[in-house]
């Protein structure tokens, strides 16, 4: 390297190289020197490294060359950055700090493998197992892709990666809500594996699990109330093993099920479909819908809560309100659906003695209580006679009352007499006041 000197400048660069080849370079401005200490400190830079001696000589020349390269005194030029001990030109402080920067933008993106694009890492999806990175959009429409195709469980998106899984739960603001429990069900569905199956009839085809702990053969689909065999597979096939049914052609197969296909009503002992077929619980005996519909409004109309089997010798079989919601009009079955809570609630029901009011009371029981105000007409009774309220009159002395004595009338009647002190004819039962005498009455 040269140092010189400038004529009338008090100070000479020094220049002491950095051991970091990332450095900045360090300039250093010290009081006059002489000759002598400065080229003293060069000879000790240049036997650090000889390579400065090289670009020292080169230097030398060109400026031997060119006298005009020479800086003139009291004229100030920019210095260029000097170099290291290792040849590299340093790098000033106000251009380190600008890569910095670049530096730190470059750290807050990344560049998605599926778009290409450089996205913010806030943006970032991490695929679990792999930790291969894409951006959430691309991650949502590969998710819904994979949903749309019915698959369950949504490997990594890249093409090589076996062991990478997108989690569900991670894919919440993802993925929209529809496609999301769609995903979820078919988590389930994959989870349950052979456990589960569809009801073979194509108008029902209802998700079936077979919990496996009792293997069976004759099932009823529970949402169809059908018999299928949960071995085969198929709807029942009543008097064949299932080995010989495996066994038969597909034209045996279709003679077999057009017989198993109708059935005799026990009701109109006509041969009916298959689908309009009722079987009633704890017994199953089978009806057609329309007999058990007609068999059922009967019942309702004679305000029956609890439906029996129509067969006349049964006594255990029980029409489930629940399995006629389709047999029976709506009018009538919102009226047995009331039968059926007044049964269930038995003593502790009854209604508004008032005529104009009659709504219906529950009595829970918690309470004994005697005057009750109706929650519907605010009127006024009493809740252990279920009469219009006696006011003034106990309950046993009500009740000891004859019919034509509980009016209204004959109630104030009863209490201007007790307050007098009148007394009854036994007889007539008219009210008379002793003026005199003794306490015999006689009736006239």
């Amino acid at each position: 390297m040269e140092a010189a000197a400038a004529d009338g400048d008090p100070y000479v660069p020094i220049y002491i190289s950095s051991d970091e080849e990332d450095g900045h370079a360090h300039a250093y401005f010290a009081e006059s020197y002489s000759l002598e200490e400065i080229k003293i400190q060069e000879a000790i830079l240049l036997s650090l490294d000889p390579s400065r001696a090289t670009a020292a000589a080169a230097a030398t020349a060109s400026s031997s060359a060119s006298p005009s390269s020479s800086r003139p005194t009291g004229v100030s030029s920019p210095r260029e950055p000097p170099l290291d001990r290792k040849g590299k030109r340093q790098i000033s402080s106000e251009d380190g700090s600008s890569d910095r920067k670049k530096k730190r933008s470059r750290r807050s993106r990344f560049n998605c493998a599926i778009c290409f694009e450089m996205v913010k890492v806030s943006e970032k999806f991490v695929v679990s197992n792999c930790a291969h990175a894409f951006c959430n959009s691309c991650i949502g429409r590969y998710v819904a892709g994979k949903i749309a195709e019915n698959v369950a469980v949504v490997g990594c998106p890249d093409p090589w990666c076996e062991e990478g899984v997108v989690e569900m739960d991670l894919c919440w603001d993802i993925v929209p809500p529809e496609l999301f429990d769609r995903w979820n069900v078919a988590l389930c569905e994959n989870l349950l594996g052979d456990v589960k199956f569809y009801c073979p009839f194509k108008d029902c085809s209802a998700l079936v699990i077979n919990d496996g702990s009792v293997k069976i053969r004759e099932t009823e689909c529970p949402h169809c109330h059908r018999l299928f065999c949960a071995r085969c597979r198929v709807p029942w096939h009543d008097g064949i093993k299932c080995k010989d049914f495996r066994k038969l052609g597909e034209d045996d197969l279709t003679l077999k099920r057009s017989r198993r296909n109708r059935f005799n009503c026990a009701i109109c002992f006509e041969m009916v479909e298959v689908s309009e077929k009722f079987v009633v619980s704890n017994c199953a005996h089978a009806f057609c819908n329309s007999c058990i519909g007609r068999y059922v409004a009967g019942k309702i109309a004679e305000n029956v809560a609890v439906v029996g089997c129509p067969d006349p010798g049964c006594e255990e079989g029980v029409v489930e309100m629940d399995l006629c919601r389709d047999i029976v009009p709506p009018e009538l079955f919102d009226r047995w659906n009331v039968a059926l809570c007044e049964n269930l609630l038995g003593d502790v029901k009854f209604y508004c003695p008032f005529k104009d009011c009659s709504a219906l009371v529950i009595n829970d029981g918690s309470v004994k209580t005697r005057e009750t105000e109706c929650p519907h007409c605010h009127r006024l009774f009493c809740a252990r006679c279920r009469v219009p309220w006696h006011d003034g009159i106990k309950c046993k002395d009500f009740r000891k009352l004859g019919d034509d004595e509980k009016g209204e009338d004959d109630l104030t009647l009863k209490k201007l007499a007790d307050k007098k002190k009148w007394q009854r004819c036994p007889k007539c039962k008219m009210y008379v006041s002793r003026k005199s005498g003794c306490l015999l009455i006689k009736c006239r």
